[in-house]
């Protein structure tokens, strides 16, 4: 708890004292308007990211479905 409550006092002390040089300002910011939401180059990517990570999520639950109740804690 108090890690996480460090970090969110951390971040607003940057926030409200610095620059932040990666996220544009609101003012800065221009849309682009030739490009669809869901004509992103990462759409794909992030695609297979889901699906890699869902097969070893399954592939995790299927390893521990069948070593439940062999080992103690």
């Amino acid at each position: 708890m108090k890690l996480v409550q460090a970090c969110c006092i951390l971040h607003n002390w940057i926030l409200g004292f610095g620059v932040d040089h990666v996220v544009p300002t609101e003012e800065a910011w221009v849309p682009n308007p030739h490009r669809q939401n869901n004509e992103h180059p990462m759409n794909s990517l992030q695609s297979q990211d889901v699906a890699s990570m869902a097969e070893l999520r399954d592939g995790i639950c299927e390893a521990v479905w069948e070593n439940r109740g062999t080992s103690r804690t």
